[in-house]
């Protein structure tokens, strides 16, 4: 597989690409279930599966694409598993409309998997952001936003899609496109009214009681900038945090 990487970055080079910010994400047998993992010096056999995800860089924006290649010979089954994913892919497209959360565009996409008897997959998401990005990352900022479970992000004006498709699909649901700029507007109300929905105080609590913080529009609070693992929401539900969560740290 090292010589699969190398080619890898001599072709990316040679065709006029930067240095990608996120290492090509070459694996097989002994390591395909391990997420993020790069090459190792395993000589690939017939019926290996090959996982490859490059991210074609220039000027330094990302076009990330994978592929799952096998070796001499694909197991059976994969031809379904192919049908599938290209199903749960057509659903993200299908579900991508002004006003809705990434969290529902991501339900869009279980939705696919749970009716073809997989429920018991799930993902931290099935899909994310990109941009202009430098070492470690390629996602245009120091964290993932994502396509993610639970995540209450909403589409809003000044959100840019690059996909062609994409676009048609938003002009059609009433969105303002520009496709010499290759950019989509939504309408302000949306903003104005998920804001609006907001509530003007609440608490952040605490393990000690003496610790919780009062959210009131009059006391300013300084912490890092790392989010919980586990939010409590207005209900007094515990949840898992989501991405959603920390982009509302972030705005507090």
């Amino acid at each position: 597989m090292r010589e699969i990487a190398a080619e890898t970055y001599r072709e990316m080079i040679r065709a006029g690409g930067d240095y990608p910010g996120f290492v090509p994400l070459i694996r097989s047998t002994p390591t395909l279930g391990e997420e993020h993992e790069t090459w190792t010096d395993y000589t690939l056999k017939a019926g290996d599966p090959l996982f490859v995800n490059v991210g074609g860089c220039k000027r330094h924006y990302h076009a990330p694409a994978t592929w799952i290649l096998y070796i001499g010979y694909a197991p059976r089954g994969t031809e379904e598993m192919e049908k599938l994913c290209l199903q749960s892919a057509e659903a993200v497209k299908e579900s991508l409309r002004p006003g809705v959360t990434s969290g529902e565009v991501y339900q869009a996409w279980q939705n696919v998997i749970d009716r073809a008897g997989l429920s018991h997959y799930r993902r931290h998401h099935c899909g994310y952001a990109l941009g202009i990005g430098f070492p470690p990352s390629w996602v245009g900022g120091s964290r993932v936003v994502g396509l993610a479970p639970g995540n209450k992000l909403v589409l809003k004006p000044g959100m840019v899609f690059h996909h062609g498709e994409i676009l048609d699909i938003l002009h059609d649901a009433g969105a303002g496109v520009d496709r010499d700029k290759q950019i989509a507007r939504f309408p302000s109300y949306l903003v104005e009214e998920c804001i609006g929905r907001m509530t003007s105080r609440f608490t952040f609590y605490a393990r000690r009681p003496e610790h919780c913080l009062d959210m009131n529009g009059m006391d300013t609070y300084f912490s890092g900038p790392n989010t919980a693992v586990n939010i409590i929401d207005l209900n007094g539900n515990l949840r898992p945090a989501t991405t959603g969560d920390g982009e509302k740290f972030s705005r507090l």
